[in-house]
């Protein structure tokens, strides 16, 4: 059985206008809305121990940066290999 175009097009449109008349209460939020939470006085009990949201977020951070610094490390290792096969 074949679908015809036109009614896969029809159902499509249907869709697109219901998603953006339900959607439209939400995109008007912006930046200014959000509630930034104070760092310097939350904690967490990690281990049996406390650990301040800034240290977690700095820990993070160094965690997020030395992976970065190891697999541009390795890409750059790897990358003369790469292109050599290729020749």
């Amino acid at each position: 059985m074949r679908r015809r175009f036109g009614s896969f097009l029809a159902t499509s449109l249907l869709f697109l206008i219901a998603f953006l008349f339900l959607g439209g209460g939400v995109a008007l939020a912006d930046e200014s809305d959000l509630a930034i939470p104070d760092l310097k006085h939350a904690s967490f009990k990690i281990g049996g121990a406390s650990v301040t949201a800034y240290n977690l977020l700095l820990y993070g951070a160094m965690v997020i940066t030395g992976t970065l610094g190891i697999s541009l490390w390795l890409r750059r290792q790897i990358r003369p290999q790469v292109h050599a096969q290729h020749r």
